[in-house]
């Protein structure tokens, strides 16, 4: 979450982008969720999920101050949403990004 805010910081200082947009973190299990409610960002928050790349027990400052300075939130989905979302037609990254969710071009 802090690379893409510091990204879009980034451009933004450079004149890429108009604004940084709110950033959301979809997690597979209650972390920032639970610390934006209120809870440490310092404890351990356990959970079990087949999305390994993103199923951690612990949140980090980066990820709470990014979410923070955007006003953006998190979100907890399962791994059978996550399935359940790949259904309707965005297969991969690529497929993603063809379907609107692309890029600004820095110049």
């Amino acid at each position: 979450m802090w690379g893409i805010w510091e990204g879009f910081r980034e451009a933004l200082e450079w004149k890429g982008v108009e604004n940084i947009p709110r950033l959301f973190a979809v997690e597979p299990f209650p972390r920032l969720e639970r610390v934006l409610a209120g809870e440490d960002y310092r404890d351990i928050f356990p959970g079990n999920t087949l999305l390994r790349s993103i199923g951690g027990d612990t949140v980090t400052y980066q990820s709470l101050d990014a979410v923070k300075r955007t006003g953006g939130g998190a979100v907890a989905v399962s791994f059978f949403d996550v399935g359940k979302g790949l259904s309707f037609g965005l297969k991969s990254q690529y497929q993603i990004v063809y379907k609107g969710f692309g890029y600004t071009q820095i110049n």
